[in-house]
């Protein structure tokens, strides 16, 4: 996702100082949360902290067709391709 990220960032223009560090922050994270257990390092993330952003990012991913499914209902269509 990191890279598709940057990817993005790159065609778009958008890369700046703000984007930058915050890609930097996010594969430092991600980067302490896969390569530390907690079982091993203390400092890596609780199996709880795991358990409750995988539970977030279920939600939203679900949430996430929300806005889809109104357009869809507006629109009455089957969802075939809305900008």
């Amino acid at each position: 996702s990191a890279i598709v990220l940057g990817l993005i960032l790159y065609h778009q223009k958008r890369i700046n100082d703000s984007t930058l560090l915050a890609c930097l922050a996010y594969l430092a994270i991600t980067s302490w949360a896969l390569f530390s257990p907690s079982h091993t390092f203390p400092y890596g993330p609780p199996n709880e902290w795991i358990d409750a952003a995988q539970i977030l990012s279920i939600a939203l991913s679900a949430s996430a067709l929300v806005p889809q499914l109104k357009q869809n209902f507006d629109r009455r269509s089957s969802g075939d391709y809305s900008p």
